[in-house]
Parts: structure tokens; C-alpha cells; sequence
């Protein structure tokens, strides 16, 4: 697999750099709006996972393939103080790679920060078996949480050609649900949409179990689920505030 997982969707004029996750079924481009609403001096990277966003090769499902992928590609770019974010599954998915590189002791991860946003914890998709789910109902379910445009609703030839794909972001999930997890010390923030119906404020402080630190939740006023593309001038903002910060 040849192709560049992390693609430089905004150059930056200084040392900020904040490097993107996207949601289930995702692509890098999901952040575009948001990059360019972010100040000129921060350089944003964002994965294209395989098989989402055009890219040709076939989706993966197994948690431990995808990291080493990512994990090769992520230290060829990141900086010391770099800023990993991830919306929805891609806040799992900053998670691990933060604790991957914890685990080199190679990175400082006190020098960098850790940012999630409308995630639930891994452990939550332990028994939520989503890639076992008929068409019809994992199609139900991405609407019921706004995970499906509106102008695709009923389109089921089109929902139906991103199912595989979708599918293989579940086997993530579900088997990122059996890591061991080691709560890693990273400075860590929380983008929470005020309306959010699938994460709830439990699922929040959950996630505390994960972390040897504290975590700081920043809520999203009116913000539903995919406020990363409904708000993303909002999400910038916050951002900009986290990046230009003096810890």
C-alpha cells in the first residue's frame, strides 16, 4: 500500500501543526473547511484512510493493521508539539496512535496535545456488533445519527457502494474494543456538541479512564453530532485557542 495516508490539506507559516482523524467513513477532505478557517500559521495534515475519499486500495477493519500503517507515515511528519484530533472514530483512532507513540518513548507526548471530539470510547463498540447489522439497518443507523447527507437519504444504489467501506470502520471499532488499554499522560481536551444524541456525558467521563491526567471538555453550543462540518468555524476557533495557548 503506496499511497500518502496523510495529506498537508493546509500549510502553515510557523511551528503549529495540527494533524486530523476523520469520522466513520470519512476522508481527509471532512476537515478542509475547517483548515481554512484555522490562522495562517498552523499547518494541518489529515488522513485519507484506505479505500475512503477516492483512494483505490480496499478499506481495512483490524484496528492493529491500520495503527502500523498510520504509525509509519505519522512519524515521517509530526512535530514536537504537534496536536492530534480526531472526530468521532478518529478521536479512537488519535487516541491509540498517542499511546503508540507513548510507547516508543521516542515522542514527549507532555509537549503535544491530544484533542477528541463527539467520541465515545473504545470500550463502548464491545458490544455494539455494527458490522453484523443488515444493510437496512446499518443504513438506519448512519441516518440516525447524521452520518449520511441529506440529499443521499434516498439514494440506495449510491449508501449501499459505501457500505463495504463503512463496514470495515466498524471492524475498527469493534476490535479496538479488545486493546489493552494503558492510560497514557498527554494533555487532553474534549469537543462536546450541547445537542450531540449519540454521545452522551457518561461516555465522557469515561473516557477518564483512559487518561493520567485531567481532561478538559469544551462544549460546542448547539452542536449536533457532525459539528465538525455543521460548526467548523466554531471548532476552529476552540482550536486556535488550544494551539496559541501557553501551557
Amino acid at each position: 500500500m503506496k499511497s500518502n495516508l496523510f495529506q498537508l490539506i493546509k500549510p502553515g507559516n510557523g511551528k503549529k501543526q495540527v494533524i486530523c482523524f476523520p469520522y466513520l467513513g470519512g476522508n481527509a477532505y471532512a476537515y478542509k473547511e475547517f483548515a481554512n478557517a484555522l490562522h495562517d500559521d498552523v499547518e494541518v495534515w489529515a488522513v485519507n484512510p484506505p479505500g475512503h475519499g477516492g483512494d483505490t486500495n480496499a478499506p481495512i477493519a483490524d484496528i492493529h493493521t491500520l495503527l502500523d500503517l498510520y504509525f509509519e507515515q505519522l512519524i515521517t511528519i509530526i512535530k514536537p508539539h504537534a496536536i492530534l484530533f480526531g472526530h468521532s472514530m478518529g478521536g479512537i483512532i488519535a487516541y491509540l496512535l498517542a499511546q503508540k507513540l507513548h510507547n516508543t518513548r521516542d515522542y514527549d507526548l507532555d509537549q503535544m496535545k491530544l484533542i477528541l471530539s463527539a467520541c465515545n470510547p473504545p470500550n463502548d463498540y464491545e458490544m455494539n456488533k455494527y458490522t453484523s447489522l443488515t444493510n437496512d439497518k446499518l443504513i438506519e443507523h448512519l441516518i440516525s445519527y447524521g452520518g449520511v447527507p441529506e440529499e443521499l437519504i434516498h439514494e440506495r444504489n449510491i449508501l449501499e457502494y459505501f457500505l463495504p467501506t463503512i463496514r470495515a470502520d466498524y471492524g475498527v471499532l469493534e476490535t479496538a474494543s479488545t486493546l489493552e488499554i494503558q492510560p497514557i499522560r498527554i494533555p487532553t481536551y474534549y469537543f462536546w456538541g450541547e445537542n450531540d444524541s449519540i454521545v452522551p456525558v457518561d461516555s465522557i467521563t469515561s473516557w477518564l479512564s483512559y487518561l493520567d491526567n485531567e481532561l478538559q471538555v469544551i462544549p460546542i453550543e448547539n452542536g449536533s453530532h457532525m459539528f465538525i462540518s455543521a460548526n467548523a468555524d466554531v471548532v476552529a476557533h476552540h482550536m486556535e485557542q488550544i494551539v496559541f495557548r501557553e501551557d
